[in-house]
This record gives C-alpha cells, sequence and structure tokens, in this order.
C-alpha cells in the first residue's frame, strides 16, 4: 500500500490544547476522533477532528513518562517507560483509578 502524503505541504493543521504539548501515542477510535497520551501523566485525551478539541479526558493526572496507547474495544494500554510497565485500563471511559500494571523487563536504557 502507497500512502501519498507530504509532510511540507499538510492539508490540515491543529491548534493543540497546552495539556497536548507533547503528545507520547495516538490512536484513532472513529472517523474524526484520536485518543492522545502526553509525555509526562498517564491521561487520556478524546481529540474530536471536527470541532479541533478536547472533547474528553479520562484519568486521574497520575505521572509516569508515556510512550504510547494502544485501544482495543475498551481497553486502553499506555506503556509507560519511567516504570517500566504496561497500564491496562479496562472500560478506560469509566473507570481509570485502578489499572492492571504488567511490569517489563527492561532497563533504564531501553528509555
Amino acid at each position: 500500500m502507497t500512502i501519498h502524503y507530504d509532510f511540507d505541504k499538510p492539508c490540515k493543521a491543529y491548534k493543540l490544547a497546552k495539556a497536548l504539548n507533547e503528545i507520547s501515542g495516538i490512536q484513532a477510535i472513529k472517523k474524526a476522533t484520536l485518543l492522545c497520551v502526553e509525555d509526562e501523566h498517564l491521561n487520556i485525551y478524546e481529540f474530536n477532528l471536527r470541532k479541533n478539541k478536547i472533547v474528553s479526558k479520562y484519568g486521574k493526572s497520575a505521572e509516569g513518562d508515556t510512550e504510547d496507547i494502544v485501544v482495543i474495544g475498551k481497553t486502553a494500554y499506555i506503556l509507560c517507560a519511567e516504570k517500566r510497565a504496561i497500564y491496562i485500563y479496562n472500560n478506560y471511559q469509566n473507570s481509570m483509578a485502578n489499572p492492571r500494571i504488567v511490569k517489563l523487563p527492561l532497563k533504564k536504557k531501553h528509555d
């Protein structure tokens, strides 16, 4: 599959809220909706491309050096380099208070 896209001439640019100053991970969940995690907190932001704004925030601002997010169904997986773990939030839209934490055999050099 070939994707024709010119990074020097984007078709659209978005002004993001300060909370998304340093996005570490993005996951498209609907045609015009992205889930984002920013670099320093375990929060998930739902960004609507049509409205050009954050429409929901999930999480309690727990600190952590996040690297990426993957969402499968209603479960969100956030890779946290600082804690060397994957945080698993079942039904992330309703409860992000008590994630299941899977420790990874990584060293600081893997950050």
